[in-house]
């Protein structure tokens, strides 16, 4: 009897140590399918959105934009108040090019402008982006994509980066086709992982740092203006750091964009000029400048 009272601790603890070491193999296992799936679901998201970049490709610009000038006008909205208003525009050159810009001006709050062009199928394309806060700072970037290489230029404070280049991922979406990406996925109903150059995203040294979408169909809804709605929900960054929710008519029009602090809602031209006499002429220049650059090849 005295030794098996002796044996018994060591037995008791043997057996913990075993039960433990199970519970673990069970906890890493399960981890490690866990990750399995969720890289699995990314990939599956990847391959979607590069599906849908050839598609673009294949079919061209022109089936889906017309060769004359498109506008989307809004009124930017914050805490119940119009702050703003932002122009999306796109429109064929004399020379096939497509060009686009989208401009927003902010009462007190700064303004930014882009301009991008793009030969018919996408793989060719320039942009410029500048961002101007309400203290006085100004930002710009500089992307290029030619022969499936993307290149990058950072510009602030009177100085900028060496000429950053990386080879294009295959979801890599090419800039001024945003819009027409959540278009896309509104009426395929896919969900979509892109790779994408963020304007704010430092370079660290020669290589370009791409950034994360994800754009995912969330089916049909009423906006909070009772219109029937397509819905796609847009998220930067693996962990959804900040999220925009766009809500589209069945024709594709995007009729309110969300923002964390800030709405977007579609408006006529005269309802923005309305509010804001000048909106008109200040994109007017900016297309002009868009069509100089659609029409020379420069890049980085």
């Amino acid at each position: 009897m005295g030794n098996i009272m002796k044996r018994t601790p060591m037995k008791s603890e043997n057996a913990r140590r075993g039960l433990l070491a199970v519970l673990m193999l069970v906890v890493l296992t399960g981890s490690v399918g866990i990750a399995w799936m969720l890289e699995r679901r990314s990939d599956r998201k990847i391959e979607a959105g590069a599906e849908i970049i050839r598609q673009i490709r294949e079919k061209g610009l022109g089936n889906y934009w017309s060769d004359k000038l498109q506008i989307d006008w809004f009124l930017v909205q914050a805490y119940g108040e119009t702050i703003g208003w932002k122009a999306s525009a796109r429109g064929k050159i004399a020379n096939g090019k497509f060009v686009g810009v989208n401009m927003q001006i902010l009462q007190n709050r700064g303004h930014s402008h882009e301009i991008w062009a793009l030969n018919p199928d996408a793989t060719i394309g320039i942009y410029h982006a500048d961002f101007r806060t309400a203290d006085g700072g100004d930002f710009k970037t500089d992307i290029s994509l030619k022969d499936g290489v993307v290149k990058v230029r950072q510009h602030a404070g009177g100085s900028s980066t060496p000429v950053a280049h990386s080879q294009a991922p295959e979801n890599y979406l090419p800039e001024g086709t945003l819009q027409l990406a959540v278009q896309h996925i509104a009426q395929s109903q896919a969900k979509t992982q892109f790779a994408m150059v963020f304007n704010e995203q430092a370079i660290a040294d020669d290589t370009v740092e791409f950034g994360t979408i994800r754009l995912e169909y969330a089916g049909k809804k009423k906006n909070s203006q009772g219109q029937d709605v397509n819905r796609v929900e847009m998220s930067r960054g693996l962990g959804k750091q900040s999220r925009t929710v766009y809500d589209l008519d069945e024709k594709g029009k995007i009729m309110v964009v969300y923002g964390e602090k800030m709405q977007w809602t579609s408006a006529s031209k005269q309802d923005v000029q309305k509010a804001f006499a000048n909106a008109p002429q200040l994109l007017q220049q900016m297309l002009l400048i868009a069509s100089h650059a659609g029409n020379t090849d420069a890049g980085l």
